[in-house]
């Protein structure tokens, strides 16, 4: 009933993942010294598929001393996935052999011995699993459990098709192996050899342009071979086997037709991280191949261990639950909430298209568990839309300042990525932060560690094929908007807010949104719209809500808004009826009353009313009791029935009939019309499975269901079922009522006109006979009684100890919050005073009172606050909202970190386990550098440094990230000057050089999670008790010629550098814990201190993890002061800012159309000599292009042919190269022949002069290329 009803007959298995494993556990705090928690760390996975993100989170959380629980709950609509994922899990908790194991999961084609090995297993399965108190009792039932019933019996049917087909006898065997080899070959053959599919460049990382080739071919071997990659030694163990035998595990799946189903872009490899097998010089593709298939293997042996370390230790459990994810959001929710309980209609059957009644058997009675520390949902808001997403899974998350909700989604959601949460959202991100309680943690501060740029390069080079939906891969980390006031610290419960507004405005907002939503019912857009919605598709113009969707979202924010409900419902229900812009909206203004009434949000009298009380309708006065039988002529019958249509099976055929790949998705709704009376409602809440109704002998105003479980495939007749008003049914005479199922009008099902005629009804019935029955409940559904329970909800106050209200502004946007301050000291001379002191948070001082501080539920900006005493007495503080993009907010302290306890944690840069990140070793080969940190810019940012735009005052931000850049490109010696660089410090421009920091550079690493990179490092404070202790040994150093010193060209970028040690500290802290002695804790301030010459660390990490401290012996004094650090860079956030301006982007695209139509298979000329070339490097002045690196891809499954003239596009758009400017100086320092007067290199201590880098000419006479 959620969400938009469809016809799907073409059923897609995901048996793998198609994005790398991400860990969703970076972001939590860290328990101290092995102490557990009260509790377990509980995760949800909605939409969960593969297991790859569970096992890497695990592996990425081992190699501590830490004693962490961990309660993984994972949901899934396709039983498949999940009876594939205990089969691997279980074979894990065995001890299987791993070779095996990785067969059975990753393989089309599995050889003798793994064939018998996974008959043997699912045989296993079945005999632990005849009953729940088996299971639990059996050797899996300690890790591995079932929310209820219906799952495990679902997960048993699926492991008995496993070892039925693995026992074929010979005949058997061969007609299943030719038919679905042949299946195989089809899919395979739809993807020609000469085209290329490089989805899996975002498991290479950041040196993606040396992998275009490799990785499109490693796709086409996996389905021709049916082996990863189509490595050798693989394909060897199955020509032992003749060939091996068609995978169960593949072959078998919860399609209708049990036809192959495997989606035609699965490919292992997708969900590894590929990117150490690119460090070193390529090699042939047979050598190349096998690196990345051992590789990948060896990441699934260690994720697997990681596993069976925590199945030994006991300190795991998995649950699965078998449904609908938001059904079961909203289930967990009710079982948490009593006062929930109206949501039933969002939760009434297990999921679309199935008869299933909801129900989590006996979790009624563990209320806690449904507070989940982090909730990812994959991409499941591709699927049903984010704002069906959000409602429901939103409440679930604990409010801790380190809980987190992860969204994914691969659809191109608008032309611009800027524009993809607006568009999403169907709203200002800011207002639905505010309704939901959490917010887009880019939207608040405005960079990622993630590496964010390969996909927008990849995507600008592969832009698609018209008429196909474009991928764009976006990963949004949703937190509590004040998740960076250290919340913790603050108050011991979680910290709620009454939100208030006028009704008013509300109305105006909402109706805003409800245009939004439903826009396709504007049949009014311009024939521009219509055509980039044929030619360019986007995610936004999936029709993924109804007026269901809606209700959810206005039930949601009355939880969180304090305002005259009724008066904002009535308002709003004006404007949607005088509403002339959705031109079918009025069709469904019945279901809007009818789901407004059922969720206690608003009660017009004809609902409220038994309907056979009322003597007179709006419409007219309803027929005599005796006119109709059944429910409808009782003198009882409820204000709302549930209709239940029953379709025949042949008018299905207008669908069956047809080859699968063209009827497309056609959007399906239920009319209810009345000719004498002249109306025509549309309901698209509706729910439809296969079966048969059973009314109870006593009472045939209630169903049972006999259901088809073959669905599509079965011959059993189509049940839809929606609520309606009872009112509507009683007007006119009997015989005018028509009930039909009906095709929803859409460009895409123009087809269906010609067969089911103007008014697209497949099916349509009067109510004379058994094929429409009006029942009480939903067939086969018992409801608790409501009355009772919505009229509570409806008297129900809001409760709330701090209110804050919101202002609008003329375009319905939340413009500002005010909250108000009661002093207790007597006054004084009342002058007022604000200042900031935390994103959320203002200190408010009044002469003559005591200071107060007021934190506000979202980020604010202080510096336009504005103060008022009122009559009362009582101080009014009304200040603007706060985002990325303005001042205030997370720009007081962009990387914030908080400490509970014994526990910290970084609030905004996630933690990752060091040691386990690979180390580049062959730094010569790391000339990708730039243009990787070319794409963390945003436009704005690269505009500013092209054009010399840059304020040392404003764009503190940007020369942080140009200091950073320039201490990797040293490190790794792309500057022929100097070399490679390991020892680094820090000197203020603004303090006369004087330098407070030394960070000594071990090991460039990648940063797997992130898909990016990370210099493991270690940092040296320089206060003044220390330069005077080591003053000789800082001297010496100098001398020695190997401190690179990087300019801090301001004050605003130190004062960035003191808040982001401390983030950078905890993101990669390992073994070592924060004391009771800690400076943290005593000072109650992170950083400790922002001043020169001052530390922002604590000293507990000093000589902690210093194993990997570089070696060199002029160095090892400085070993005791040490503590190990985690440099990653900062990307701009493609949702927040453009990634290219217009005027960039249009460049590129331009070098690309010159080069598509210039191009040679020998490569493009260099601008400056004119020769050809296939390298590239940019001059640092000029801009010119000068060589070209050769590659070639696309992201997309394209239909561009793999020839040489195209690969020079792919690299002229990775090399927007980043190269350290004249705004980061980066020198080295030399002992010189006279040292000069006042100047300062480590605190109070003289320096030398800096010695000018010399630049080695090249195309353009004194210009560096890098």
């Amino acid at each position: 009933m959620l969400g938009a009803t469809a016809v799907n007959l073409r059923y897609f298995f995901y048996p793998i993942g198609n994005t790398p494993a991400v860990n969703v556990l970076q972001d939590r705090f860290r328990s101290a010294n092995g102490a557990t928690d009260d509790g377990p760390v509980k995760v949800l996975f909605l939409a969960c598929g593969d297991p790859r993100n569970l096992l890497f989170s695990l592996w990425c959380e081992s190699n501590t001393d830490e004693q962490t629980k961990w309660e993984f709950t994972c949901c899934d609509i396709d039983a498949a996935v999940l009876a594939r994922n205990i089969i691997l899990i279980s074979l894990i908790i065995d001890g299987a052999s791993l070779t095996s194991t990785w067969n059975i999961f990753y393989h089309l084609y599995i050889p003798d011995a793994d064939i018998a090995l996974l008959q043997a297993q699912a045989e296993k399965l079945l005999l632990q699993s005849d009953s729940i108190s088996r299971w639990t009792s059996s050797v899996y039932g300690k890790a591995i459990s079932f929310l209820d019933q219906d799952t495990l019996h679902q997960l048993r049917g699926l492991w008995a098709k496993y070892a039925a087909t693995a026992a074929l006898n010979s005949d058997a065997r061969k007609h299943f192996e030719v038919t679905i080899r042949r299946e195989i070959k089809k899919t395979y053959d739809r993807f020609q050899e000469n085209y290329l599919n490089v989805h899996g460049l975002r498991s290479v990382g950041p040196n993606w342009t040396g992998a275009i080739d490799i990785v499109s071919s490693c796709f086409s071997w996996f389905w021709e071979t049916g082996v990863v990659a189509g490595n050798s030694q693989d394909l060897q163990e199955l020509n032992s086997s003749q060939g091996g035998h068609v995978n169960p595990m593949f072959a078998i799946s919860s399609s209708s037709t049990e036809d192959f189903a495997v989606h035609y872009g699965s490919e292992p490899l997708l969900g590894f991280h590929l990117a150490t097998a690119f460090d070193g010089e390529i090699s042939s593709k047979l050598e190349q191949t096998n690196v990345i298939v051992q590789v990948a293997k060896s990441q699934f042996r260690e994720w697997c261990k990681a596993l069976q370390a925590h199945v030994k230790l006991q300190t795991i459990e998995i649950n699965f639950f078998w449904g609908d994810a938001l059904r079961f959001c909203y289930e967990l929710q009710a079982i948490c909430d009593p006062a929930k309980h109206s949501t039933m209609l969002a939760r009434t059957y297990r999921g679309p298209w199935l008869s299933t009644r909801m129900c989590l058997d006996g979790l009624e009675s563990h209320a806690a568990k449904v507070a989940y520390d982090v909730i990812d949902t994959s991409n499941l808001i591709d699927h049903v839309g984010i704002l069906n997403t959000l409602p429901a899974v939103a409440p679930l998350l604990s409010r801790r300042s380190t809980s987190v909700l992860f969204t994914d989604s691969l659809l191109q959601a608008a032309e611009d990525p800027v524009a993809t949460l607006p568009a999403l959202l169907c709203s200002d991100v800011t207002m639905i932060s505010l309704i939901l309680g959490l917010a887009p943690t880019g939207h608040l501060v405005g960079y990622t560690t993630d590496a964010v740029g390969t996909e927008a390069a990849t995507r600008l080079a592969c832009p698609g094929v018209s008429g196909r939906q474009s991928q764009y891969y976006l990963r949004i980390a949703w937190k509590l908007p004040n998740f960076g006031d250290r919340l913790e610290e603050m108050a011991s419960k979680p910290l709620e807010w009454e939100i208030r507004s006028s009704p008013e405005e509300l109305s105006q907002y909402f109706f805003k949104l409800y245009l939004a939503m439903f826009s396709h019912e504007d049949l009014s857009s311009s024939m521009t719209t219509m055509l980039r919605r044929t030619f360019s598709p986007l995610a936004v113009d999936l029709r993924h809500y109804n007026r269901l969707s809606f209700v959810l979202l206005l039930y949601m924010a009355k939880s969180r808004f304090k305002t005259d409900w009724p008066r904002l419902i009535t308002s709003l229900l004006d404007r949607v009826e005088s509403d002339r812009q959705l031109l079918v909206g009025s069709n469904s203004v019945q279901e809007l009353y009818v789901l407004l009434h059922l969720f206690g949000l608003f009660c017009t009298e004809v609902l409220q009313r038994p309907p056979r009380e009322i003597g007179m309708t709006p419409y007219g006065r309803p027929r005599p009791p005796s006119a109709d039988p059944g429910l409808l002529g009782r003198s009882d019958v409820p204000s709302i029935v549930f209709v239940a249509l029953t379709v025949p099976r042949e008018k299905l055929e207008v669908f069956t009939n047809q080859d699968r790949n063209t009827v497309g998705t056609p959007g399906l709704h239920l009319s209810i019309t009345n000719m004498e009376q002249g109306f025509d409602n549309s309901f698209f809440a509706i729910q439809c499975f296969f079966g048969r109704l059973l009314p109870e002998a006593n009472d045939d105003s209630i169903c049972n269901v006999l259901a088809d479980d073959r669905g599509w495939g079965g011959a059993a007749d189509l049940i839809v079922t929606c609520a309606v008003p009872t009112w509507s049914l009683l007007l006119g005479t009997r015989s005018s009522l028509m009930v039909a199922l009906t095709v929803s009008s859409t460009p895409a099902t123009s087809q269906y006109t010609h067969t089911l005629g103007p008014r697209m009804a497949v099916f349509a019935s009067g109510v004379a006979d058994d094929i429409v029955r009006f029942l009480r409940e939903p067939p086969g559904v018992r409801f608790i009684s409501q009355s009772d329970e919505l009229q509570s909800r409806r008297n129900a106050r809001f409760v709330s100890q701090k209110p804050v209200w919101i202002h609008f502004d003329k375009s319905h946007k939340p413009q500002t919050m005010e909250m108000r301050a009661f002093p207790k000291a007597s006054p004084g001379d009342k002058k007022l005073s604000i200042s900031q002191v935390l994103p959320c948070t203002l200190n408010v001082n009044c002469q003559g009172f005591d200071d107060i501080q007021l934190t506000y539920p979202y980020p604010v900006n202080g510096d336009e606050g504005k103060t008022r005493i009122v009559s009362e007495g009582y101080i009014e503080v009304t200040v603007p909202f706060a985002t990325a993009l303005s001042r205030g907010g997370y720009n007081h302290n962009p990387f914030p970190v908080c400490i509970q306890g014994t526990q910290t944690a970084s609030m905004s840069i996630p933690h990752i386990n060091m040691n386990q990140q690979p180390i580049i070793h062959a730094l010569d080969k790391t000339d990708w550098i730039p243009g990787f940190f070319g794409w963390t810019l945003s436009g704005r940012e690269r505009r500013l440094r092209e054009q010399k735009l840059l304020s040392t005052s404003s764009h503190g931000m940007l020369h942080l990230k140009s200091s950073i850049n320039a201490i990797f490109q040293s490190f790794v010696g792309l500057n022929q000057s100097y070399g490679q660089m390991q020892l680094f410090q820090l000197s203020c421009k603004h303090k006369n050089m004087s330098c407070d920091t030394l960070i000594f550079a071990s090991a460039l690493r990648h940063n797997l999670s992130q898909k990016s990179i990370v210099l493991d490092a270690y940092v040296v404070p320089l206060t003044k008790q220390r330069v005077s202790k080591m003053a000789s040994k800082l001297v010496h150093l100098v001398k020695s010629g190997k401190v690179l010193n990087i300019t801090v060209t301001s004050r605003e970028e130190e004062l960035l550098w003191k808040q982001l040690l401390p983030a950078l500290v905890e993101c990669c802290r390992g073994t070592w814990h924060h004391g009771q002695d800690c400076e943290y804790r005593k000072q109650g301030k992170i950083p400790l201190s922002t001043a020169h010459c001052e530390s922002a660390i604590c000293s507990c990490g000093e000589y902690q993890d210093a194993n990997g401290f570089p070696g060199h012996a002029d160095w090892a004094d400085f070993k005791q002061y040490a503590t190990r650090i985690g440099i990653m860079p900062l990307s701009a956030v493609p949702y927040v800012e453009q990634l290219l301006t217009d005027e960039q982007r249009d460049q590129i695209s331009r070098m690309i159309g010159d080069l598509s139509m210039s191009g040679t298979s020998d490569g493009i000329r260099c601008g400056h000599c004119g020769t050809t070339s296939n390298r590239l490097k940019r001059c640092a002045r000029c801009g010119k292009l000068l060589d070209l690196r050769q590659g070639e891809g696309r992201l997309d499954m394209m239909r561009w042919p793999r020839t040489k003239k195209w690969r020079p596009i792919f690299l002229r758009v990775a090399t927007l190269s980043f190269h350290h400017g004249p705004e980061v100086e980066a020198r080295l320092l030399e002992k010189p022949s006279r040292a000069p007067r006042g100047r300062r290199l480590f605190g109070p201590q003289v320096s030398y002069p800096d010695r000018a880098v010399k630049r080695t000419p090249n195309c353009c006479e004194g210009d560096v290329i890098l």
